[in-house]
Parts: structure tokens; sequence; C-alpha cells
């Protein structure tokens, strides 16, 4: 059997492409993507996560006095402490429309306990735009207590190790 011998005359782009990749594009596209690693690692340091807990809140409106409450699960009660900030969305009020209200743990000793959760007393100060329309006695929501604000870093690594 006669063999064809094919013979095609390649063009200078083509054979640039095909070529070997020249090492000077290696070394500065390992360095890009070492800085873009690098510039990540040391921002994680700098830029904090805020742990944060949940809870139902309960706003109790009387002519006497104003009850307002957090109920925190037992588990968590030992990580809030008085003053620390919690930011309030009640179910009533859109926060689109309306926004967040911003209240403080009150007094932590002043608590009660039922079933396994905690009814820890809060101070708000209600915006005039909620307080206006306002016509019911009790009102209920969300509230976000903020317990604490650790790097990015030293949050992967504690959660790494509760494991």
């Amino acid at each position: 059997m006669r063999q064809i011998k094919m013979y095609t005359k390649r063009s200078k782009e083509f054979d640039e492409v095909l070529s070997k990749i020249p090492s000077k594009n290696i070394r500065y596209g390992l360095l890009a993507v070492f800085f873009v690693v690098l510039c990540t690692l040391i921002s994680s340091f700098f830029i904090k996560y805020s742990e944060t807990l949940e809870g139902q809140v309960y706003i109790k409106k009387s002519p006497q006095k104003d009850v307002n409450t957090i109920a925190i699960r037992e588990e968590d009660y030992y990580k809030i402490h008085n003053n620390q900030s919690i930011i309030i969305q009640l179910n009533a009020f859109p926060y689109s429309q309306f926004g967040y209200i911003y209240g403080k743990i009150s007094f932590k000793k002043n608590c009660i306990y039922h079933k396994g959760i905690y009814y820890i007393p809060i101070s708000i100060e209600i915006p005039y735009a909620i307080k206006s329309k306002m016509v019911y006695s009790e009102y209920n929501g969300v509230g976000i207590v903020t317990i604490e604000k650790t790097s990015v870093v030293n949050h992967i690594i504690s959660r790494y190790y509760q494991r």
C-alpha cells in the first residue's frame, strides 16, 4: 500500500498559537494569581464579621408601662450581656416602608424563664413614624442581637475547631 504524504504550509499566526507558551507569560500569570490570593488573605484579617442571635421580640403597650422583651433560647442566654444592641423588625410594619427599630438589652437579670426560653427585657426608642400608627396593644417581630465582631479569618478558624 502506498502512503500518501500531505504537506501543508502553516501560517505564522497558526504556528504562534500552537507553539510553546512563553515563560514570561507564565511567570506574570502566576504572580498575578499569587497577588490576588495574598490580598484576599490580608483583607480577611481586617474585614469584621458580626456574630448575631435572632429572637422573637414582643412589644406590649399599656397606659401604665410598655413591656418589651426578646425571647432567647436557653443555650444562647449566656452570650447576651446588658447594653448589647438589638435591631428589631416588626411584622406589622414592613422594613421597606418604616425601617428598623434600634434598642438595647436593658436588664438581663430581670428575665423570665419558661420552657427553655428566656424572655429578656429590652429598651427601645420607637420612631414617630411607627408610634403614630400603633393602634393595637401587642406587636411582635424579629430581633437581631449583635454578640461580637471578629475578623473573617478568626470566625472561620473558630468554626473549624468547633467541629
